[in-house]
């Protein structure tokens, strides 16, 4: 859930943030005064709260992620696009799965408006979706979702294959 993004001036206040903030790990918990507003070290701490399983805690800061990326880059960026997946997986990790759907679906609808229909990231997006389906029972869904995922691979890694034999 890496993003980098070409903010330079929030860096800025990320670090004044960060320095105001004060930070407390003992109890397992991270505390700070005041959030960071830099894309990519709350991109980190997303990172690092869900890779520990402390999904409750990165969704706050997914979800300001999310809206300053939507906000800097705009409603129909892909790393916005991006940010939302991210906030989707969240949510499914907790069983949130209509918010999860919600987002997975927005964030499909702009990546293939921006990106094509035949890009990686759409795929990913197609897969997240069927999976979520799949989660909740709905296989005739999951299926439609999963099986046009794997059409998706099927043609890369075609290309993939062709490309090599060239050389």
């Amino acid at each position: 859930m890496r993003c980098h993004c070409p903010i330079r001036s929030l860096r800025t206040i990320g670090i004044a943030a960060i320095l105001a903030g004060v930070l407390t790990v003992g109890t397992g918990s991270i505390v700070l005064a005041q959030e960071p507003d830099d894309p990519d070290e709350l991109s980190r701490r997303v990172t690092e709260l869900s890779a520990a399983a402390r999904y409750a805690e990165a969704l706050p800061l997914a979800q300001r992620l999310s809206a300053l990326l939507e906000k800097t880059l705009g409603p129909t960026h892909p790393v916005f696009a991006t940010s939302l997946n991210d906030l989707g997986v969240l949510y499914y990790m907790q069983a949130r799965y209509a918010e999860a759907e919600a987002l997975y679906q927005r964030s499909l609808a702009i990546r293939e408006k921006a990106l094509g229909h035949n890009h990686p990231q759409v795929a990913l997006s197609l897969n997240n979706i069927g999976v979520l389906y799949y989660e909740q029972g709905r296989y005739a869904d999951a299926e439609r979702f999963t099986g046009s995922h794997w059409q998706f691979a099927k043609r890369l890694l075609g290309t993939i294959i062709l490309i090599s034999q060239s050389r």
